[in-house]
Parts: structure tokens; C-alpha cells; sequence
């Protein structure tokens, strides 16, 4: 059965979200970041990639109840892995305060 137009639409729209927060979280986690932000944008950022896993958690929740297609299927899985690399970009903000500031990881050195 063919996807309606809309559906088909989230179906991509779920595809370019998951995307751009599994981007960000591998950004997050390999590339250091440089000085701190000013306190605007480090808020906004914190704002926009929580935002974005609430909002594709409930897209892909109603994804799951259309009927399935490949891209149905795909948009599914690949949303439900963007929804947790949102959430953990979320958590590393909590685990320094570099990166609370940066969204960026900072790894403990080990002497």
C-alpha cells in the first residue's frame, strides 16, 4: 500500500531530524570545542536539541502507527536512534561545566 503524501512527508521529516541530532551528537562527542559561547546562544542550543527530541519522539510515535512501508520502517528506526542521541546531547550538557557551556564532551585526562 502506497504512503499518502503527508505520510510521507513526516516519513522524511523524521528522516532529516534524526539526521541532523545523530550529526550533532557525533560532533558533540568527537570534536573539542574552542572557547565558551556567550550565554545566549549556549541556552538556545540547549533549547533547540531538547526541543527536537521531544518533537521527533512524537513524530515517530505516530509513525509506528501508519501502515508499514520501507520508508515507514526506516523513518521509524532511524528516528528512534535520533530521539536518544537528542537525549544524550541533552545529558552531556550535565557532566562538566565546559560542557555545559560548549554542548561539547570533555573527556577526564588520565595522568
Amino acid at each position: 500500500m502506497a504512503q499518502t503524501g503527508a505520510a510521507r512527508q513526516n516519513s522524511f521529516l523524521i528522516l532529516m531530524m534524526a539526521a541532523v541530532l545523530i550529526g550533532g551528537l557525533v560532533s558533540a562527542v568527537m570534536i573539542p570545542a574552542g572557547e565558551f559561547p556567550p550565554r545566549g546562544y549556549a541556552i538556545f542550543s540547549l533549547c533547540i536539541d531538547a526541543a527536537m527530541a521531544v518533537i521527533l519522539g512524537f513524530l515517530v510515535m505516530a509513525e509506528r502507527g501508519l501502515p508499514q512501508t520501507g520508508l515507514t520502517r526506516a523513518a521509524v528506526g532511524l528516528g528512534a536512534v535520533g530521539v536518544v542521541a537528542g537525549l544524550v546531547q541533552v545529558a552531556i550538557r550535565f557532566t562538566s561545566d565546559h560542557a555545559w557551556w560548549t554542548g561539547h564532551y570533555l573527556p577526564p585526562v588520565i595522568s
